[in-house]
């Protein structure tokens, strides 16, 4: 328990840092993208002009929805005669739907700080697969889940070169542009109350061997790409780590690790407008 609390303290330190570090240095992007001399575009606001560089490209913060899917991995459920190691086993039949909603904060050309918040529904059926050692259980649940999270975004160089996440239009360079990719760790939270029922009747109460609230590590990656100047689609794949056995709300005696969920969406998210062009008056 001790190392996953100072693995929590870690990333936690880490994420605040960066963002500290990002606030009074512009950024964390390519020197090239931060600090310009000269201005791009210089737009009249009544007698005073608003200077427009191309660093406002790193600051870019975005307002997203996300729509997708979470799957579970626990003890009740699984797939096949024998239990399996990890994606192996997962019941892609009890794919549920989920729904959430994030903010995205700009640290650079290269970093960025995802804000996130999701609902949706895990579920496992020990009779979806008949034949099997644990069909003969008849175990099956239910878990609704709220989740809150803190990610830190890790974005990969641009193909066709350029940085920041202008939208250029035409060509082949010009598409690859407009594509991100990125890595992701983080810490989070969820709330559940899983649901355990057997034979299809009988519901069993296991709520005082668990908590309700349960820390997560958030693992994954995706991909974004920019349709235009203010809008991107994406898709986000990721892995939920865990420190409880009870998503399902039970346990078995030879369990030898924690449950845990996946989660894959679609993403569409929108360019909040700047708010620091008060600061390069002239």
């Amino acid at each position: 328990m001790i190392k996953y609390v100072s693995l929590f303290v870690f990333v936690l330190s880490l994420v605040f840092n960066l963002s500290i570090y990002a606030q009074r240095h512009g950024g964390m992007g390519s020197n090239k993208y931060r600090g310009t001399a000269k201005t791009t575009k210089k737009v009249k606001y009544g007698s005073r002009r608003v200077s427009m560089g191309s660093r406002y490209s790193e600051n870019e913060n975005y307002l997203g929805l996300s729509f997708g899917a979470l799957n579970s991995l626990t003890d009740i459920g699984g797939k096949g005669l024998y239990r399996k190691p990890f994606i192996m086993d997962v019941q892609w039949k009890n794919t549920k739907m989920s729904f959430g909603a994030n903010f995205n904060q700009s640290l650079g050309e290269n970093f960025k700080i995802r804000y996130g918040v999701l609902y949706g529904q895990l579920s496992g059926y020990d009779t979806l697969y008949e034949n099997t050692s644990r069909s003969k259980r008849r175990y099956a649940f239910t878990n609704n889940i709220i989740e809150g999270s803190t990610v830190l975004q890790v974005v990969l160089p641009k193909f066709g070169g350029g940085g920041g996440s202008r939208y250029r239009g035409g060509g082949a360079s010009s598409f690859f542009s407009n594509m991100e990719f990125y890595f992701y760790a983080g810490v989070g939270g969820i709330y559940h109350s899983p649901e355990l029922i057997k034979a299809g009747v009988a519901v069993i109460d296991n709520s005082s061997e668990y908590k309700n609230f349960q820390v997560i590590l958030p693992l994954g990656a995706g991909f974004n790409y920019s349709i235009s100047s203010g809008v991107k689609l994406g898709i986000d794949i990721g892995w939920r780590k865990t420190f409880t056995d009870y998503l399902d709300g039970f346990t078995r005696p030879a369990s030898k690790g924690n449950d845990g969920y996946f989660y894959s969406c679609f993403n569409i998210q929108f360019k909040l407008p700047e708010s620091n062009y008060g600061r390069n008056f002239r």
